[in-house]
């Protein structure tokens, strides 16, 4: 009876607990969950892998091209969903310069929303009736007195269950990118077989140096690709790389210009996705993707008949340091692999079947 009690007074305490840290959350989030600093809140709200859920969040009214100093600009944040059923409803926002400073500053008129150190953040997160959807107003941000900075903002959007845990909550992502230092008339992506052909055109290319082309499987967290020169033209110059090295299938790739000027300075294009064509074979989800070394990471994977799977783990320069093969079976299945290497940053798995190479970043701690 004694162990019984202990056990409930336990199970109690942790309840309690974690309804006092949710109830603190929806009051006001931590910092540093933006996106800026590379971490959002799906660290804690696990439940659902980032940008899940069918919905997303985005700002109307922040600058897109370039900012008057100074200025205030009053803006909204929608938060969306793909099902009717959510029932809360948080945000968080931070703008910083291309060397990840903050600037300029938030402010509101929004009793739901205040300053939270230098990010704009929910305050007592709003409960509604099951939508899919809730818009934050009356949210503003006053442009830092140096112009020509680049500006970054991180948006971060929760779609609640109100369940008292951080399980069911659906995590979003995006990234307002301000302030190039060339004009860019337009960057897309289309897709050529199993490949990406992304294609850019430039307006005028006063002081610009060169393109890296970057890359995501989240939206979020992006790699380099390939550096592409900058011709130096007056006006319409044309841009193009083809990526052979698909991430998914069936759901979106991220891809986004990182443009540098002579004078070392640099701004990020707006992000482009596209959605190659699902096949017979794929790997659907690898999770987790920001491991350290010795961790296992499991590949999900789809499959139309039986094969032999082999996972390279290939680093920035190209070199092969690990190898491993699995044998998969028709159906949905997934393989587990261990991350034997002591490298820090990204590694790459390439996955290679008789018909499939797919080849996905991991982050390593």
């Amino acid at each position: 009876m004694k162990k019984l009690s202990t056990l409930l007074f336990l199970f109690t305490g942790c309840f309690l607990l974690q309804s006092s840290v949710k109830r603190a959350y929806s009051s006001q989030p931590p910092q540093g969950y933006s996106g800026a600093e590379g971490s959002t809140c799906v660290d804690c709200h696990s439940s659902n892998s980032l940008n899940a859920g069918g919905g997303g969040v985005a700002v109307i009214g922040l600058p897109t091209s370039d900012y008057v100093p100074g200025k205030k600009y009053d803006f909204s944040l929608t938060i969306t969903h793909g099902e009717t059923n959510r029932r809360r409803w948080g945000f968080t926002i931070k703008a910083v310069n291309g060397s990840g400073a903050s600037v300029g500053s938030f402010t509101s008129t929004n009793d739901n929303a205040k300053q939270n150190g230098d990010e704009l953040s929910h305050s007592d997160a709003v409960l509604t009736s099951p939508a899919n959807s809730y818009t934050y107003e009356n949210l503003a941000w006053t442009a830092p007195q140096t112009a020509g900075q680049p500006i970054n903002f991180f948006i971060i959007g929760n779609a609640a269950d109100n369940l008292g845990g951080n399980s069911g909550d659906y995590i979003y992502s995006n990234v307002l990118n301000v302030a190039l230092p060339l004009s860019l008339k337009d960057f897309g992506a289309t897709a050529i077989n199993d490949a990406v052909k992304l294609n850019w055109h430039t307006a005028q290319e006063v002081n610009g140096s060169y393109f890296t082309v970057q890359k995501s499987v989240d939206g979020q967290r992006f790699f380099d690709i390939t550096n592409v020169s900058i011709v130096g033209k007056a006006a319409n110059a044309q841009y193009s790389y083809t990526d052979a090295n698909p991430s998914y299938y069936g759901r979106s790739i991220f891809y986004r210009l990182k443009i540098v000027d002579k004078d070392g300075k640099f701004a990020y294009s707006a992000v482009t996705s596209i959605i190659l064509k699902a096949k017979g074979i794929q790997i659907s989800g690898v999770y987790p993707n920001s491991v350290a070394a010795g961790s296992m990471v499991t590949a999900k994977i789809v499959s139309d008949k039986d094969e032999l799977l082999r996972i390279l783990l290939i680093d920035e320069s190209g070199r092969v340091i690990q190898t491993t093969s699995h044998s998969i079976s028709s159906g949905n299945s997934s393989v587990r692999f261990a991350v034997n290497t002591n490298c820090k940053g990204i590694v790459y798995a390439r996955f290679v079947t008789t018909t499939l190479t797919q080849t996905v970043p991991l982050f390593l701690k």
